[in-house]
């Protein structure tokens, strides 16, 4: 059943780009983007976004000064969101193209050609093939070329990685009012442990700004987010190293449910 099982995040990015996206949100994507990619300027450089979701990656990336961002995902309203994006940007097409596709189907990524980076944030780990997906993924670099993904960190324990998988499965099976009792549950848990540390939960979603996004809307993806699949650092990086392989050039990483980030510089 789990096999068949996919959590639709087009809905919420179609949302976001109609309702909440703004100029300071592109801001914050340019730099979080910068920080992984170690530089601020892409001039001449092709991206490719995979799992592109609102398409706010791909516009920092051309804010960055690429020549050319391909964007493409595997919700058909991740595309809209995208192409919506696109048009409030001014962006012409030819410069910024934007189509609906998966990482899994090898003929549509040999179509695409190779990228001078290529970048994938939180997508591969929903595949329900991950370890094929970062493989198919880190294809597309070209030699000496960027390879940038975040993967969902492992974490063990009672309230670990597992015990999530099961959570986010309860919830893709949940109806309508189920869903929103669990995001009202989640919600709750959340700001309360923030004010029980001292932190001002209005205040805290107020200036919610993980690389440009919305807290509500990363709430309910986090709960909807399946497939779902994890990995250690050392699992990523040892696996990266050795099959694609790539060095490491920049990681973030951390000990609880957040994606760990990384960027591998391709070999050549």
């Amino acid at each position: 059943m789990e096999k068949d099982l996919r959590f639709g995040f087009g809905k919420n990015w179609l949302n976001y780009v109609k309702n909440a996206f703004n100029d300071e949100s592109l801001q914050m994507a340019v730099t979080g983007l910068e920080r992984l990619l170690q530089t601020g300027d892409l001039k001449s450089k092709t991206f490719l976004d995979i799992g592109c979701g609102s398409g706010l990656s791909s516009l920092a990336a051309l804010k960055m000064g690429a020549k050319k961002a391909v964007s493409f995902d595997y919700d058909r309203e991740a595309v809209e969101a995208s192409l919506l994006l696109r048009g409030k940007s001014g962006i012409p097409e030819d410069r910024w193209p934007i189509t609906q596709g998966s990482v899994m189907d090898e003929e549509f990524m040999k179509g695409l050609g190779k990228f001078d980076v290529v970048y994938s944030w939180g997508v591969l780990q929903h595949t329900n093939a991950m370890w094929d997906a970062i493989r198919r993924a880190g294809e597309s670099v070209n030699p000496g070329g960027l390879y940038s993904i975040a993967i969902y960190n492992k974490v063990e324990g009672p309230r670990g990685s597992e015990f999530w998988w099961h959570v986010k499965k309860k919830y893709n099976l949940a109806g309508p009012a189920k869903k929103k009792f669990m995001e009202y549950a989640y919600i709750a848990r959340t700001l309360g442990g923030l004010a029980k540390r001292g932190t001002n939960p209005v205040k805290y979603v107020r200036e919610y700004k993980t690389r440009g996004m919305n807290f509500w809307i990363d709430v309910k993806d986090w709960l909807g987010g399946f497939p779902f699949e994890y990995a250690s650092p050392e699992e990523i990086t040892g696996f990266v190293q050795k099959e694609l392989p790539m060095k490491l050039v920049y990681s973030q990483t951390y000990e609880g449910h957040a994606c760990n980030e990384y960027t591998f510089r391709s070999n050549g």
